[in-house]
């Protein structure tokens, strides 16, 4: 695989992706995510941030995978658009 563009390029991308994760389709996801920390920390800071971390994880790896099959495929999924 060889990634093509400027370093800019892909610091681009990187924050596009951040923002994007403040648009109004995440919001009402937001009290679910923590009450489920919350409601299973049992008043334990370290437990709390284990969920967290795992919750986040989680996240990171499954839309990594994404995007890895996304880039394998080629064109494949900018053909749906």
């Amino acid at each position: 695989m060889q990634l093509l563009g400027s370093p800019l390029d892909f610091i681009i991308a990187f924050f596009a992706g951040i923002l994007a994760s403040f648009t109004p389709c995440v919001y009402p996801l937001i009290p679910v995510s923590a009450g489920f920390v919350v409601g299973n920390a049992q008043n334990s800071k370290a437990k709390g941030f284990s969920l967290s971390l795992l919750y986040v994880s989680g996240m990171a790896v499954t839309y990594s995978f994404l995007g890895i099959l996304a880039v394998l495929t080629g064109s494949f999924f900018g053909k749906f658009s």
